[in-house]
């Protein structure tokens, strides 16, 4: 997971545009914190780094450069709106929204996973999202 910016800010929209892109394409996880609003980027395989640097630069016409983050992982939360509420604002800190607007807890080492497993028994801690397919 890195967190990406452009070196030109005026093509700061041009590129939440490409981003938004390409996370539907599934090319990316993108992730925007809570706090500070910037935008992570979670991959499958570092070369994927390389391939979207590529694709934003030669497709957009944006340069960007990736910056590494202390995060690891990310987990989707799944429970009561109220219980979620309050583990959001008691991470606030380590949280984000995805494209889909909903809260993705990132995790910074395993120990903080399992900690929070282990205090928060009424929210489950989503590895991989589930999807839903309209063209079935």
């Amino acid at each position: 997971m890195k967190k990406i910016t452009t070196t030109d800010p005026m093509k700061s929209k041009h590129l939440n545009k490409s981003l938004d892109q390409f996370a539907e394409e599934g090319l990316i996880k993108l992730f925007k914190t809570i706090v500070g609003d910037h935008k992570i980027v979670g991959v499958v395989g570092i070369l994927q780094f390389d391939v979207l640097q590529h694709r934003i630069q030669s497709e957009y016409n944006i340069p960007v450069k990736f910056e590494n983050t202390q995060y690891k992982t990310a987990r989707w939360l799944k429970g009561e709106q109220k219980q979620i509420e309050k583990f959001t604002k008691a991470n606030i800190n380590q949280m984000a929204k995805d494209n889909d607007n909903d809260y993705v807890y990132l995790i910074r080492i395993d120990w903080d996973l399992e900690k929070s497993i282990r205090e928060n028994p009424n929210i489950n801690f989503i590895k991989v999202k589930e999807t839903n397919n309209d063209d079935n």
